[in-house]
């Protein structure tokens, strides 16, 4: 975008007309961009709606000043509901949070493992058990078998 540098007073009152052809009403408009908030300005009304616009740019208010601009900044923020120390501690607050996740994350796969390993054995022991007690009633069958075949003998 072009800008032309004119005195800001005398479009308090008139306002100028843009360079397209034919010329249209230049639109009074207002910065909240964070580097010039509240500063009126004037540009061509098809800016904000097609690229195929003049480019017409003018500021009606000079440059603000820093501590004005700050404080601009920080109203702007407080109107929209987040004071300026609210938004950074939302901002640690979020850090913190994704660090916890992360360690949580970390955790569960130590804690997942061995539970896995746990289930693991758990059911090769119920497996072994399950052997074990056929194979003493296997036993004890040959036994009562083979004291049949004694007491018949």
């Amino acid at each position: 975008m072009s800008s032309s540098s004119s005195s800001s007073s005398h479009y308090l009152d008139a306002v100028p007309h843009c360079d397209c052809r034919p010329p249209l009403l230049a639109k009074k408009r207002v910065s909240w961009k964070p580097s010039n908030p509240g500063r009126r300005f004037l540009n061509c009304p098809m800016s904000l709606i097609s690229d195929d616009h003049c480019e017409f740019f003018d500021w009606i208010d000079p440059p603000v000043t820093e501590h004005y601009r700050k404080t601009l900044n920080q109203l702007r923020a407080m109107a929209n509901g987040q004071p300026l120390r609210m938004q950074r501690r939302l901002t640690r607050a979020e850090e913190q949070l994704h660090v916890a996740i992360t360690q949580r994350n970390a955790a569960e796969e130590h804690v997942i493992q061995p539970l896995e390993e746990n289930h693991r054995l758990r059911t090769n022991s119920r497996v072994h058990q399950r052997v074990l007690v056929l194979l003493t009633i296997l036993v004890c069958l040959m036994l009562v078998v083979i004291g049949v075949g004694m007491i018949r003998g």
